[in-house]
Formats: structure tokens, C-alpha cells, sequence
């Protein structure tokens, strides 16, 4: 947000106006590619917005749109006089877009983890659920990603609410790898928003629980 408030002033300023344009454009195509990235994984929540969930697919069209406006109202310039600018913003844009869909990848959350210096996390502690209809039973697949050179052992599990139960524990995450454990849901109660918690439990002395939340919505009964 703070790098589109810099970017949105420097449009307005109008100070070197084609590295500014083209500056604009490479955030968004990459902002972009995320937002696209969130559809095909199944978010239903872009998490832009704090509280208000939006979903990665309007996103994507307002980046779209506001591309589009940028290319119609791009600035006049010869190749030959921006060349230096274009390349070093296509470099930029390349290398951001690369480091951004590796953070957001398996490699991303790995790193993460050894900066923070977790041994065990969860590799997403927001699990999104989507809305179904009241009595609908989901099987949610949680990953716990180990970064530690020995074995964890998962102990066990606890959940907020009886709705909701974890399977195939205990077990055992191994060296430098992960394990999926599923969790079973069932939509239930009012039509709206809900949020569970949840937490699993380790033999790692550095992280001794692992805590989570899972989102989702019941959807309201057709009159």
C-alpha cells in the first residue's frame, strides 16, 4: 500500500514521467499475477483490505482496468531517448515479480520461518473455506512445514468448536520437509461469517503449538 501511495504521487507530479509510467504499469502487472496466483489456489480473500474480504478475481480486473488506463493515457517518449529507463524498470519489475512468487511459494514460506526462527509453523495460518450450505462437510488439508534437521512430532490437536475435528494424529513432520493433516469441518449454525480456531500441538521445544484460524461462511437458506 505504501509503495502504490509513492507511486500514485509521483503520477501526479509528473516528475520523470516515463520511468514514473512505467514503474506504475511493472507494480501492477505484478500485483497482477498475484491476484491471479490467489484465484487458481482457491482464495476466496485477497487480504488487501484488512477486515473487508475481497476477492483476488476483483482485484485482478481493477488492476486490469487501471492498466488499461495507463496505456491510453501513457506518456509521449522515443526509445532512443528512454531506453536507460526502460530496461532498468523491466529489470526491476522482473526481479520484484520473481521475488514476490517465490514468497508466496513453498520456498517463501520456508525462509520465512528460518528468519522468524520457527524449527515447525503452519504453512498458512488462515485457512479459507469458502460458503457452503448448512450440513455440508469439508475436508480441510493443513500443512505444517518443518525446517529443523530433525523429526516433529505432532502430538495432537484442539479446535474451538465441536464442529470441528482433526485427523490422522499424531504424527510425524520430517527433517527439512512437511505433512498435510487433514481437518474435518461442518458448516453449521446462523447463515454468515464464522471463524474457528485451532492449534496443534508439538514435541519441539522452540514451538510448542502451533495456532490457526479457519474462515468461512454459511450460506442462508433459499426462501
Amino acid at each position: 500500500m505504501q509503495v502504490e501511495i509513492v507511486l500514485g504521487a509521483w503520477l501526479i507530479l509528473g516528475w520523470l514521467r516515463v520511468s514514473a509510467w512505467l514503474s506504475a504499469c511493472s507494480l501492477l502487472a505484478v500485483l497482477t499475477s498475484l491476484s491471479l496466483l490467489s484465484v487458481l489456489r482457491g482464495q476466496s480473500d485477497c487480504g488487501c483490505f484488512g477486515s473487508l474480504k475481497v476477492h483476488p478475481g476483483v482485484t485482478a480486473a481493477l488492476n486490469l482496468v487501471t492498466l488499461g488506463l495507463l496505456a491510453v493515457f501513457r506518456p509521449k517518449f522515443r526509445w532512443a531517448e528512454s531506453r536507460g529507463s526502460l530496461i532498468a524498470v523491466g529489470l526491476l519489475a522482473t526481479v520484484a515479480g520473481g521475488l514476490a512468487w517465490t514468497a508466496t511459494g513453498p520456498l517463501g514460506d520456508k525462509l520465512l520461518a528460518k528468519i522468524q526462527g520457527r524449527t515447525v509453523a503452519l504453512k498458512s495460518s488462515v485457512i479459507d473455506t469458502g460458503e457452503e450450505s448448512e450440513g455440508t462437510v469439508k475436508r480441510l488439508a493443513v500443512t505444517v512445514v518443518n525446517t529443523s534437521s530433525r523429526d516433529v512430532r505432532l502430538i495432537g490437536g484442539s479446535v474451538s468448536c465441536s464442529c470441528t475435528t482433526t485427523q490422522n494424529l499424531p504424527a510425524t513432520v520430517p527433517a527439512d520437509g512437511e505433512l498435510t493433516v487433514e481437518i474435518e469441518l461442518k458448516f453449521r449454525g446462523t447463515p454468515g461469517q464464522f471463524e474457528h480456531r485451532f492449534e496443534f500441538f508439538t514435541d519441539d521445544k522452540k514451538q510448542p503449538k502451533l495456532s490457526g484460524v479457519i474462515a468461512g461462511r454459511v450460506a442462508a437458506t433459499p426462501p
